[in-house]
């Protein structure tokens, strides 16, 4: 009888790049990377040498990026609104909680303020994201601070 052993977790992973919607003057790419886990030293590996902003979804591998000294000041994680936004209709939808959907259309006036500066320059987009979107965020996390005391 053959003896059974545990079954390998691998990751295989995908990094894309595509800067057409402001204007990038890269073409799109994705890199797949093979590799034999899905944490925090695979991650680091693979982002060696990279510095920048790094979209992430809600993958508590990238958080402990923030806090790993070797990683300090070089990456910067912007985290998906899409992620957060898919929890709160999941819970909106099974309670029809007032606060969720407040969320919700918190982060529906975010995305109108994405899709009117898209196609701007990256200084345009900035200035109306600090001017609009960094109030709308405060607003948010300020609730949020208030509704989980």
């Amino acid at each position: 009888m053959p003896k059974h052993s545990r079954t390998r977790i691998c990751q295989f992973w995908a990094h894309a790049t595509d800067d057409r919607a402001w204007k990038g003057p890269a073409p799109p790419a994705v890199a797949y990377v093979f590799a034999g886990g899905r944490g925090k030293k695979e991650i680091v590996a693979q982002l060696a040498g990279f510095e920048g902003v790094l979209q992430v979804d809600g993958y508590a591998a990238y958080a402990s990026l923030a806090g790993d000294a070797k990683m300090s000041g070089q990456i910067q994680l912007a985290y998906c609104l899409v992620h957060a936004r898919r929890n709160f209709v999941r819970v909106h939808k099974t309670t029809n909680s007032p606060f969720a959907a407040e969320v919700i259309e918190r982060i529906a006036a975010v995305y109108a303020i994405e899709e009117r500066i898209r196609g701007l320059d990256a200084g345009e987009r900035r200035a109306t994201r600090q001017a609009e979107t960094k109030p709308l965020m405060e607003a948010l996390r300020s609730t949020h601070t208030t509704e989980a005391a």
